[in-house]
């Protein structure tokens, strides 16, 4: 539904690379999202998301996500996971966001979301990580072996 997002993505496993999501109509809804993932496992790779005055880049549901190398710039919130999502977010950038991480239990049958970040850079954001009391943060050097392996096919 364009009034609320603009791709939305249900049980979904595959990768999403080189795009850009810009600006919104002035006056856009404040809870809408840039991409809304449902039960998928994505690779964001390369991919912008530019001043939007609401989330760019949201996961439920049981998710597993792996973001690399993209841009997130003067967003309201960069990245919100939630009910047993995973995200690990490596290369990547974070300028000017209102938030950068928010991880929460919508669901508390589900849980809450797990993050783990690696080799990123943040400058200029209001509040890098808002969890609730059933999310986890981590941060690691490197993308684990398994995880890179469950999203990138080897020849």
């Amino acid at each position: 539904d364009a009034a609320d997002r603009f791709v939305e993505l249900l049980d979904v496993r595959g990768s999403i690379e080189r795009c850009v999501f810009s600006s919104a109509a002035p006056g856009a809804a404040k809870d809408r999202q840039g991409i809304q993932l449902l039960d998928s496992r994505i690779l964001l790779r390369g991919c912008s998301f530019l001043q939007l005055p609401f989330t760019a880049l949201g996961m439920r549901h049981l998710g597993q996500l792996l973001v690399l190398g993209s841009s997130f710039n003067g967003n309201a919130t960069a990245i919100r996971a939630a009910d047993g999502s995973k995200v690990d977010v490596d290369g990547s950038s974070f300028t000017g966001n209102g938030k950068v991480f928010v991880l929460r239990a919508d669901n508390p049958v589900l849980g809450g979301a797990g993050l783990t970040v690696h080799s990123n850079t943040l400058a200029g954001n209001g509040q890098e990580r808002d969890l609730d009391a059933s999310s986890t943060a981590d941060s690691t050097l490197q993308v684990a072996p398994r995880v890179m392996g469950a999203f990138i096919p080897r020849p």
